[in-house]
């Protein structure tokens, strides 16, 4: 009886132990504020518009994305305090998503014991890694960097685990068919936050198809495919959306009156400067460690 009670407080200290990263970003997340420029205006037409107008608004005048400025009509009446309690929202869904994740990659390999523990405590340093990774304080405590660029990774990767939970539990051809055509419509919401992560997720997704359709076993492929595949339709989709907008051309004539170059006109300038740009993140520390750990 002893053994079982100093395993079990072990696995719950180790939980604790791993997850102590996540809260202290959790904590300081909590002295987030609203920054001048995007964060007010963005959530005082969200507040004067509401969610469906704040959408249009933005697509007629700025660009293509939508599902973070029809979450900003939601949250906008909660004023400041959405943009302190979202690093924690961020945290929690983070940690039970890839929590979720590692389920379902211990199944594949079928591990027997300590599942949870072992799922809990990867995902909490995972989660610490991925924020501290990054530019802390514009991807995950600003709140215009965090919404569009932070939060649908996270969802993104929920998304993931429930494609693995479902493509190992169903068995049914018409179910999958109703999993897929809902796969297809969450990763067209996803999409729609930014450009940036549309092009994140469909890349992401299209290598995961092609890796786990050579990799999983026959009863799994065909499954995997109707699921990642469905989700690469809904994130096309999404494409067609952001390439309709009028935005885009307002977007672009305005950025020609600056005199910073365009990054549409110079293309060859930009992948130049883009390789300078990632020999300075290799250099630099905070991202090398946070990629390492992750």
């Amino acid at each position: 009886m002893n053994s079982i009670v100093r395993s079990r407080l072990f696995k719950w200290l180790m939980i604790a132990m791993a997850m102590l990263p996540a809260v202290m970003y959790g904590i300081l997340g909590q002295f987030s504020r609203m920054l001048p420029g995007d964060d007010y205006g963005r959530m005082y037409w969200a507040l004067t518009l509401g969610p469906w107008e704040n959408v249009l608004n933005r697509r007629s005048l700025w660009g293509g994305s939508y599902s973070r400025y029809f979450i900003h009509g939601f949250i906008a009446p909660y004023d400041t305090f959405a943009v302190s309690v979202l690093p924690i929202v961020n945290i929690i869904l983070l940690i039970l998503g890839l929590s979720w994740l590692g389920m379902q990659v211990l199944n594949c390999l079928h591990v027997k014991r300590n599942k949870l523990a072992l799922s809990v405590s990867f995902a909490s340093i995972a989660a610490a890694a991925s924020i501290h990774g990054q530019y802390v304080p514009e991807a995950f405590y600003w709140f215009s960097g965090s919404g569009p660029y932070f939060l649908p990774v996270i969802l993104f990767m929920v998304f993931l685990a429930a494609a693995s939970f479902v493509a190992q539990k169903l068995q049914s051809g018409k179910m999958l068919t109703a999993f897929a055509i809902a796969g297809a419509g969450i990763c067209f919401v996803l999409a729609g936050f930014s450009e940036m992560h549309l092009a994140f997720q469909f890349s992401a997704s299209l290598l995961l198809l092609l890796a786990l359709g050579i990799a999983v076993e026959h009863t799994l492929r065909w499954k995997v495919i109707a699921l990642l595949g469905a989700g690469i339709f809904g994130a096309l989709c999404s494409l067609v959306v952001y390439v309709t907008a009028e935005g885009l051309h307002v977007r672009a004539a305005y950025l020609e009156e600056f005199p910073y170059s365009n990054p549409i006109r110079d293309l060859p300038e930009l992948a130049v400067q883009s390789l300078f740009d990632v020999y300075g993140l290799v250099t630099h520390h905070e991202t090398m460690a946070g990629f390492i750990l992750l």
